[in-house]
């Protein structure tokens, strides 16, 4: 099975929510998951990395290049972006609700609300 790295660049309360509390509630039912600086994954390979609202495009590309199955979960970004950023990097993409994937999701990409 596959270490799963949610990869946070703060420690906003939305991305402590997502990152932390969900990569210990899956470590306690016998997942390999880990909450993460987008640093500490440099050299990880044939892993899934999770971007928690934001995403460097240079730290998903390194993450693709080694390997890795990319995913975003968007969470509020939409709200200030309106768009997201380096879409064709991701795999899959996390919604938050029907709407956001209505406006925004592409059936060529795998999608989840």
């Amino acid at each position: 099975m596959r270490k799963i790295y949610f990869v946070k660049y703060n420690n906003w309360s939305s991305a402590i929510l997502c990152a932390d509390q969900i990569a210990e509630a899956l470590r306690a039912h016998g997942h390999d998951a880990w909450s993460v600086g987008p640093r500490d994954v440099r050299g990880v390979r044939d892993a899934i990395f999770v971007f928690v609202k934001i995403a460097r495009w240079w730290h998903v590309a390194r993450a693709r290049h080694n390997r890795n199955i990319t995913v975003y979960d968007v969470q509020d970004a939409l709200a200030f972006d309106g768009r997201i950023k380096n879409r064709a990097l991701f795999d899959a993409i996390l919604w938050r609700n029907r709407r956001q994937f209505e406006d925004y999701g592409r059936p060529e990409q795998t999608n989840r609300v």
